[in-house]
C-alpha cells in the first residue's frame, strides 16, 4: 500500500462535505437528510493552516531554482483549489434557502396588498446553514497575521509555538462571525442553540 499525504487532491479536506451536501448518492449524503426534514441546523468549520511564508525571488536577478520552481508548482494549485472549494460551499450555503426566503418575501407581499390571503404552501421548511472559518488571514493584528503565516509547515514545531497555534485557533473559532450567529440563535429554525464561547486562555 503506498499512501500519498492528502493534500494532493483536497489540502483543506471539504470536497467530501462538499459533495454530502450537494449530492444524494453518497451513504453519508448530508441532502438525503435535508430533504427527509431531518437537518435543523447544519454547521460547516472550515480549518485551513495555509501558511505564505515570504520569498526572497523578487529580490534578486537570479532565475529560481528546482527546489523553489517545484515548491511553487505544487502549493499553487493547490492554493487557488483550496480557495474555489471553499467559494462553492459558500456558494452552495447561500442558495440553499433562496427557494424558501422567495416564498416569504412573496407572502409577505401578498399579505400587504391582501390581508388573509395565503400562497398555499403550506409549512415551508428551511435549514440555519453556518459556515465556520478558521484561517490565519482572519489575524486582525498585521504583525501577528504575518508572524503565523511565516510558521514552517513542517513535522517538529517548538512547545510554544504549538501552544500558540493552539490559542490562535481557539480565538479565531470563537470570535467567528457565523459562530456567533449560531450560539445567539439567529436562524430561522425554531430548534435554537445558545452557548458559551470557548476560554482560549486556559
Amino acid at each position: 500500500m503506498h499512501l500519498v499525504d492528502g493534500g494532493v487532491s483536497d489540502n483543506i479536506g471539504l470536497r467530501g462535505p462538499l459533495y454530502a451536501i450537494t449530492s444524494t448518492d453518497p451513504t453519508y449524503s448530508i441532502l438525503r437528510k435535508i430533504n427527509r426534514e431531518e437537518v435543523d441546523k447544519l454547521v460547516v468549520i472550515v480549518v485551513n493552516a495555509a501558511t505564505d511564508p515570504e520569498t526572497k525571488l523578487n529580490q534578486s536577478p537570479n532565475v529560481p531554482g528546482m527546489t523553489d520552481v517545484l515548491t511553487a508548482a505544487a502549493t499553487i494549485p493547490l492554493d487557488n483549489y483550496s480557495a474555489d472549494t471553499v467559494s462553492l460551499i459558500k456558494a452552495k450555503i447561500s442558495e440553499f434557502n433562496a427557494g424558501y426566503d422567495m416564498l416569504r418575501d412573496c407572502d409577505g407581499v401578498l399579505q400587504s396588498r391582501c390581508p388573509g390571503a395565503s400562497l398555499n404552501t403550506g409549512q415551508l421548511y428551511a435549514v440555519d446553514l453556518y459556515m465556520v472559518e478558521v484561517a490565519f488571514d482572519f489575524i486582525q493584528d498585521a504583525q501577528q497575521r504575518e508572524r503565523f503565516k511565516n510558521i514552517g509547515t513542517n513535522f517538529s514545531l517548538p512547545d510554544e509555538t504549538i501552544d500558540e497555534l493552539k490559542e490562535i485557533g481557539c480565538i479565531l473559532y470563537r470570535d467567528d462571525p457565523q459562530l456567533k450567529m449560531l450560539l445567539d440563535g439567529d436562524g430561522r429554525s425554531e430548534h435554537q442553540i445558545r452557548g458559551h464561547r470557548p476560554d482560549c486562555h486556559r
